[in-house]
């Protein structure tokens, strides 16, 4: 992969690749349904890591909101991106930047009681 020009979606499908070699079948459809949906966030259009910035991540929570998705489906695919990001970063295909996921919503909530 070249370094200067890694795209979101080619790191995320390196990632679902060792995962699913690792045997790893639950987490590899999370991060594939993360991915999907961020593809459909940015229009099928390969996003460049370099250009991911909190105003993108902040249009991609936005945008889960408004599809509907709980604020705990928002966090995973959130956490997941950030998890692909690190590993790039790893990697050393891109910088690090810091706080970069700072002001998205990364936490869980209790949308409903459960049974006792």
């Amino acid at each position: 992969m070249n370094r200067n020009e890694i795209t979101l979606q080619e790191m995320f499908s390196s990632v679902i690749e060792e995962l699913r070699e690792g045997g790893r079948w639950g987490t590899a459809h999370i991060y594939q349904s993360a991915v999907n949906a961020f593809s459909a966030f940015t229009k099928w259009q390969p996003m460049p890591m370099r250009r991911l910035s909190p105003t993108v991540l902040k249009r991609f929570e936005n945008y889960l909101r408004q599809r509907n998705c709980s604020w705990n489906t928002v966090s995973t695919y959130i956490k997941t991106v950030r998890s692909v990001y690190h590993r790039a970063v790893d990697r050393k295909y891109i910088r690090y930047v810091p706080r970069l996921f700072e002001h998205v919503y990364t936490g869980t909530r209790a949308d409903r009681k459960k049974a006792l």
